[in-house]
């Protein structure tokens, strides 16, 4: 055997090739030799392949396809990746002692170079180029992951910080999904860099679409066989509810088969199941829905109660009434009146301590429901002045209208903080309100503490929905308790 051969096989059992090696590298290269006697004395052994009668082990074992990034395309892509930020990375413990001083001078001349040439320059982090032309949704894309990769790996680029690749970073997501500033800061402290990305895309997608049985003339099982038997083809939707059918696809409208139009079931996104869950009216209760239309919430209350006791529906707008009395009647609903009056003011109709159960699902932002309403993209500050003081006048006037013992469950279908733990947090100390165990057998808990601001520490009793954890639409739930 020559020199040079000797070299290789001691060099290739480090897991690189020749090659692949610096010259430098292969000509100091320690060769390791054996002595002979080993040579004699060593036994090679060959591992038969074990006979299996199993299933599984029939199956050869194919890799994970990686979606591109590109919608339109399906292809394998390479996206730029530690390459762009130097190969300084752990070195490994099978490397010789000479291989490790030359692989570590290759690393540090690659630092002193700064990223690859491979990567375009508009790619970049602070980097001004000659070409005005912008950056494709493709290119978008893969800016996000490079930069999402670098803050992970913390590896940047000579001359620039985190600062400057959070800053690079909300700049190309305002571009790539159409945020104005001010709505894509407000949501990207909720979450980390690489969470908030999901909760962008989530929006980007439809949630699906589910039904609830309207247990005052039918049971999902019935339902869901009357339905297939039409073409339509429905799940049960999860086991936290036992009335929700997700819907697929059908032959006929959802919204327009005859059981529709006969009361059994009521189009209804599944987020909107988790207020009325969590309130839990039972028969024979006073309750009351503060803002009630289009009444898929009402109605639901009304199944619980079991068509007995008293529903206050009410809602402030008169167009929007119209729909809440035709879902009242078209499910059946019995117990219910329903007014339309500013829901600030119904304690002067309805008196002080007057309901057993009060549900307030208030006006907001719409953050959680970007999916169905892509205009709430586009909101400014000064669509969320006034937001805050009307929901904390609402709640104020929910707690003077709960008995003693009584609950009041406070919803939104946003997620932002000022108008979800900080509202509530000024009810716990404002008035002789509890927060107590929403009875929700999944979620986020709620936030005790966000940007130096703290809360009452059950707020972790409070429970908070996702897009992008739970396919749901963004949604917070408070249950309170009036002590007093």
């Amino acid at each position: 055997m020559t020199s040079s051969q000797s070299r290789k096989r001691s060099i290739t059992k480090t897991g690189f090739t020749v090659s692949e090696l610096p010259k430098d590298a292969v000509d100091n290269a320690t060769v390791s030799k054996v002595p002979k006697e080993e040579k004699k004395n060593k036994k090679v052994t060959i591992q038969e392949p074990l006979e299996s009668n199993s299933e599984e082990d029939c199956f050869e074992k194919v890799p994970r396809k990686v979606i591109s990034l590109d919608d339109d395309s399906e292809e394998e892509e390479d996206l730029p990746g530690d390459e762009f930020f130097g190969d300084n990375l752990d070195d490994s413990d099978d490397f010789d002692d000479d291989l490790d001083d030359e692989m570590s001078e290759g690393t540090e001349e690659d630092e002193e170079e700064g990223p690859s040439e491979s990567v375009p320059e508009k790619l970049l982090i602070n980097q001004e180029t000659e070409s005005d032309e912008p950056l494709t949704m493709k290119e978008m894309r893969e800016k996000i992951q490079m930069i999402l990769l670098a803050m992970e790996k913390k590896q940047y680029q000579p001359g620039t910080s985190r600062a400057d690749y959070i800053k690079e970073l909300k700049e190309t997501l305002c571009k790539h999904y159409d945020y104005s500033e001010y709505m894509l800061e407000t949501l990207f402290h909720l979450f980390r860099p690489s969470e908030f990305v999901d909760f962008l895309e989530a929006n980007e997608a439809p949630r699906p679409v589910t039904i609830r049985a309207n247990t005052l003339k039918t049971r999902r099982r019935d339902l869901a066989a009357a339905l297939i038997a039409r073409g339509v083809n429905v799940e049960p939707l999860d086991k936290w509810t036992p009335v929700a059918l997700q819907v697929f696809e059908g032959k006929v409208p959802i919204g327009a088969t005859p059981e529709y139009l006969a009361g059994h079931y009521m189009l209804q996104a599944a987020a909107s199941l988790l207020p009325v869950m969590s309130l839990n009216p039972a028969s024979n209760q006073k309750c009351l829905d503060m803002c009630a239309a289009p009444g898929g919430k009402s109605t639901h209350m009304a199944a619980m109660m079991g068509n007995t006791g008293f529903l206050a529906c009410n809602d402030v707008s008169s167009d929007r009434i119209q729909a809440l009395n035709a879902n009242l009647h078209r499910m059946g609903v019995q117990n219910a009146v329903v007014s339309c009056l500013d829901g600030r003011k119904l304690v002067q109709y309805y008196g002080a301590s007057s309901f057993d159960r009060i549900l307030l699902d208030a006006p907001c932002s719409g953050t959680g429901v970007i999916s169905k309403d892509p205009g709430v993209k586009g909101k400014t500050s000064d669509d969320f002045k006034s937001l805050g003081q009307l929901q904390r006048e609402l709640l104020a006037a929910a707690v003077e209208m709960c008995c003693v013992n009584g609950h009041i469950v406070y919803s939104t279908c946003s997620v932002t903080v000022e108008e979800n733990e900080q509202v509530v947090d000024w009810a716990v100390k404002k008035y002789k309100v509890r927060i107590v165990d929403s009875g929700l057998s999944f979620g986020t808990p709620g936030m005790t503490a966000f940007r130096g601001h703290q809360f009452d520490k059950a707020m972790a009793k409070t429970m908070r929905y996702y897009p992008h954890t739970h396919n749901l639409d963004g949604f917070y739930v408070a249950k309170l308790e009036r002590y007093a």
